[in-house]
């Protein structure tokens, strides 16, 4: 459906490692959201315009496969791509190194909630929709 492919850069920060030098499996989900959060800023419709419309996306499902390490002072990209906006927000993300050697792949799914009430939408909000539609076609 979108196929929407936005690179962001990143470099493993010390404090992301373990004892062993590589980024811990958990901070992966960390780069993944700020990854996130950049390509809802370059949108125009970024976590803050959601709380203002009264709706929250929660993750609901998160896959990751970890192909390399990712080491302290490591420069990488991920590579994020939007998979689905209709029922649910589907993002896939491709960590790659600098050469293009890919380091982890993911996916998240994230569902509309009313903020008031807390309850599930099955369908995305129509701003946050006709947002991402003009994103994607400008793109």
């Amino acid at each position: 459906m979108a196929n929407l492919k936005r690179t962001y850069h990143f470099i493993a920060e010390f404090f992301d490692v373990d004892s062993m030098g590589v980024m811990w499996h958990g901070n992966y989900v960390r780069y993944m959201e700020m990854a996130r959060c950049r390509f809802l800023d370059e949108v125009g419709f970024n976590y803050l315009a959601m709380k203002e419309a009264r709706f929250a996306l929660p993750i609901v499902k998160l896959d990751s496969k970890f192909i390399a390490p990712l080491e302290f002072n490591q420069r990488f990209c991920i590579e994020v791509e939007l998979l689905e906006f209709e029922c649910f927000f589907r993002l896939k993300y491709t960590f790659l190194d600098l050469d293009g050697k890919k380091l982890c792949q993911a996916h998240t799914s994230q569902v509309a909630i009313l903020l008031e009430s807390k309850e599930t939408c099955f369908y995305l909000p129509n701003d946050f929709i006709k947002a991402l539609k003009a994103f994607v076609d400008s793109h």
